[in-house]
């Protein structure tokens, strides 16, 4: 059984003190470590009220404890130092690491390499001018996780996957060529749902190669099972269909529409509005 970690996340309904009907739903829902992982390391695993910083001096919740000593730090590398602390302690046994990186969510906070990180009165500023900053430590990130890979000769036995659950805030504004484009999180705009994916596995998938291939979430257990040779749990039927062969350059045939639906736990902070959307291949 390959051993799993998770970091990042939130385990539990987050409805603030007060909220109406907050009463029903504060404190219920699955708790990280009955979630089936091994180790975790997490932001955000508890009450709203508790949930303190994820970036300067972060409140991080890391196998059934809160880190002690965080003043000073940066969440995102206690996150990443811990996730390849766990992968060079499996002694080449399989592993599964799931990461929602804190990057770039919100609050727009400077990171450790910002001008302004250095005065520890603006580290928990909140602007957009910083999401640059954010999402180059994102990539500064990325790339740690794939030295420590190679360090450990694990590179080309890892199958990395990385996306964006969803588009940028709609505070944040960017150049698309001569277009400036508005982020839709939230929204059931091509702004909203459609999101970066990269794959990445040294022999098996070519590099520089594109598709235009729709793929959803619920499209990655299945991947990962068949990239894994590991055999579907008899009863267990999966929403999704793996994208393996998408990957390797194979043609196979698989669906040509996606359903996108945005429906919004009641909060302090969010409108509640649903919205629904097909996306397929032709106009309909």
């Amino acid at each position: 059984m390959p051993r799993a970690w998770w970091v990042n996340g939130n385990c539990k309904v987050i409805d603030p003190p007060g909220y109406p009907g907050g009463e029903h739903r504060r404190g219920i829902g699955m708790k990280v470590e009955d979630a089936g992982f091994d180790e975790y390391s997490m932001f955000h695993a508890f009450h709203t009220e508790d949930k303190g910083s994820r970036f300067a001096n972060p409140t991080i919740y890391q196998n059934g404890e809160f880190l002690k000593e965080t003043d000073g730090k940066y969440g995102p590398d206690i996150f990443s130092e811990y996730l390849n602390d766990f992968v060079g302690r499996q002694d080449n046994k399989p592993f599964f690491v799931y990461y929602p990186m804190a990057l770039t969510h919100g609050p727009f906070n400077p990171t450790p390499n910002s001008d302004d990180w250095k005065y520890t009165e603006k580290r928990f500023n909140d602007e957009t001018i910083y999401f640059k900053d954010m999402v180059e430590y994102l990539d500064k990130i990325i790339g740690d996780i794939v030295d420590n890979l190679e360090k450990k000769g694990l590179r080309e036995d890892t199958l990395l996957l990385l996306y964006s659950d969803n588009g940028t805030h709609q505070t944040i504004f960017s150049k698309m060529g001569n277009r400036t484009v508005q982020g839709g999180k939230g929204l059931t705009t091509e702004a909203g749902i459609k999101v970066p994916f990269i794959a990445n596995w040294p022999g098996h998938i070519k590099e520089g190669t594109a598709s235009n291939e729709f793929i959803d979430a619920i499209d990655f257990m299945p991947t990962i099972l068949e990239a894994t040779q590991t055999v579907t749990p008899e009863g267990f039927q999966p929403d999704g269909e793996s994208f393996l062969p998408v990957l390797k350059g194979e043609t196979v045939e698989r669906r040509d529409w996606v359903f996108m639906s945005y429906d919004p736990k009641p909060g302090w902070d969010k409108k509640t509005i649903c919205a629904w959307r097909i996306r397929t291949k032709r106009k309909l």
